[in-house]
């Protein structure tokens, strides 16, 4: 008999579920990682978490804008989308707009044509019985005489897919090659279309003619287009010689791509009825784009969506709240509810208990191997108040709350801390200070030094004045302020609570002071200071909070000063 023993296998003990648990830094690497994903991280597939079923909803081909601050998940929410897309054959273009702020609104969009028509032209070279024609030409010996032989006895030659991928290989060549020159001509030059008809071949031709003619003139009619130097449009007619015209205009980078526009919806529509795939294509970061020249983006591209039939052509914009522009100030075409899906990934702030869930779930789906749940991550804080002031220092978004929560652990465990402790929350808050001043450079839509005079006038009026963290913005006034009041809020400075709240008959935005302005400096704060627990009493201790505003000659101060600048 054997004196070797059978080891017993003993589960661990979660009871106790503290940060000295392996899985703990296990998670934090994982979150190292998709902190840092991009649009382009399509091929690595993500377990997105969706109450409101956000991702069924977008796979539709309508356009869709998807609208939520910085960290509020877009972009993992397009990168789950475009895998279930993906899965249903659509064809996914996705064009990241950031680093495409440029002067003028057609440069932009030029861009994105361009790597939309490149990657359709993909398709067709990937096609395993295709290549280009000029290559199978040079392949093949003897090329006339077969010519001959195809072009007079064998007519269906010239209805199967070769011919077809072959008519729209040229026409994207073509576009692609018409998109560079309006791209590469200067501002101030205009562009040279010209406009004619010509005679169809006719038939009483040489034997001579028929063969350098017959079968290569389908070919090669289409490759003339796509090799041309100059912007050249054709019209094809069978019309008396008579009756022939041609003609030639100048037109700016914008006429130029107007002109182009209906050629482009018609390789769109053959694309789609050769390939039965609908095109989806997903613009990130379209924010980025100056407001102004999003209008003619989006009016162009809605034009595309429109004159396209069926469900062949579709796009999809990531938008920050209150940043975007659908028309010129003059020409109102476009609007959200009739034009446009709108997906909004802001929550309410005030549903703290329902942001905290929600939190909790996108921490336990990083890495299902871990065998997180909601109940483990709550052992891990030292108490419930530690969780909400998490969620308080986030904004309740969740690229915040990881930045917020991988954080909290590292300083707690640098304090000999099995637990979320309270005490490290100041360090936390110092390290997202930094990241919120990095992007007033980098994002802020007004002045730098205005942001930070109007933060230094929350932090003297509000936080030390009154001696507060949430103030009831009268409704009138943060309409008059609109953009500087939104931009505060895109920044992360302030936090909307919730849309709006009446109170003795007057209607008023409740906000919330951003903990950077209470937990960052050495000093203590004042000592009737007042931490409103928002959430409580079913957002009825909102009811008793104090009215502030900007002073209206202070800000028209900050403003002028700019402007003379």
């Amino acid at each position: 008999m054997s004196d070797k023993k059978t080891a017993i296998y003993k589960p661990k003990d979660f009871s106790n579920f503290n940060l000295t648990f392996p899985e703990v830094d296990q998670l934090l690497d994982k979150i190292e990682v998709i902190k840092r994903r991009k649009i382009k991280d399509v091929d690595s597939q993500i377990n997105y978490i969706d109450p409101l079923h956000h991702v069924k909803t977008l796979t539709n081909p309508v356009n869709h804008l998807i609208v939520g601050r910085r960290g509020s998940g877009k972009t993992s929410l397009l990168i789950k989308v475009i895998e279930e897309i993906r899965k249903t054959k659509g064809f996914v273009t996705i064009v990241d707009m950031q680093g495409k702020q440029r002067l003028n609104a057609e440069l932009p969009l030029i861009e994105v044509l361009t790597y939309l028509f490149k990657d359709l032209k993909k398709v067709i070279e990937n096609e395993k019985n295709w290549e280009p024609y000029l290559l199978r030409k040079s392949k093949t010996s003897y090329y006339r005489l077969k010519s001959l032989y195809f072009g007079l006895l064998n007519k269906d030659l010239w209805t199967n897919d070769i011919i077809e991928n072959d008519k729209i290989f040229n026409s994207i060549t073509s576009i692609i090659n018409k998109l560079n020159l309006i791209k590469e001509t200067p501002n101030d030059s205009n562009i040279i279309i010209t406009k004619s008809s010509k005679d169809k071949i006719q038939t009483n031709k040489s034997i001579k003619s028929i063969i350098a003619f017959g079968a290569d003139t389908k070919y090669l009619n289409l490759i003339q287009a796509s090799a041309e130097a100059s912007f050249v449009m054709s019209i094809d007619k069978e019309t008396n010689s008579e009756n022939n015209f041609e003609y030639s205009g100048k037109y700016s980078k914008q006429q130029a791509l107007d002109e182009l526009k209906y050629e482009i919806i018609d390789c769109l529509e053959v694309f789609y009825n050769k390939y039965k795939r609908p095109i989806f294509l997903i613009l990130d970061d379209f924010y980025q784009i100056p407001i102004d020249n999003q209008p003619f983006i989006f009016q162009y591209l809605h034009d595309l969506n429109k004159e396209t039939s069926g469900i062949a052509f579709s796009y999809k914009a990531c938008l920050v709240p209150n940043r975007f522009k659908l028309n010129d100030d003059n020409n109102k075409i476009l609007s959200h509810k009739d034009d446009f899906s709108t997906i909004n990934l802001d929550r309410e702030f005030c549903e703290l208990e329902a942001n905290k869930d929600l939190l909790f779930k996108i921490l336990c789906s990083i890495d299902p191997k871990l065998d997180f749940t909601t109940a483990k991550i709550n052992k891990l804080f030292n108490d419930v108040v530690v969780i909400n002031d998490c969620i308080r220092a986030s904004g309740a978004l969740p690229r915040y709350f990881l930045d917020v929560f991988c954080h909290m652990v590292k300083f707690s465990k640098s304090e000999n801390q099995t637990k979320i402790h309270k005490m490290v929350l100041s360090q936390v808050i110092r390290e997202i200070k930094k990241s919120k001043d990095g992007l007033i450079t980098e994002e802020a839509y007004l002045p730098d030094d205005q942001i930070r005079k109007l933060c230094t006038i929350i932090e003297d009026e509000v936080v030390h004045g009154l001696q507060t963290n949430v103030i009831l913005y009268p409704h009138i006034s943060f309409k008059e302020n609109e953009d500087i009041l939104n931009t505060l809020i895109n920044l992360g400075f302030i936090h909307r609570i919730k849309e709006n709240l009446m109170v003795q008959k007057i209607n008023y935005v409740p906000l919330f002071i951003d903990m950077i302005f209470t937990h960052t400096k050495s000093e203590k704060m004042p000592k009737n200071f007042k931490d409103v627990k928002f959430w409580e009493q079913d957002g009825k201790v909102l009811l008793k909070c104090k009215v502030w505003e900007f002073d209206k000659e202070k800000i028209n101060e900050l403003t002028n000063v700019d402007i003379a600048v």
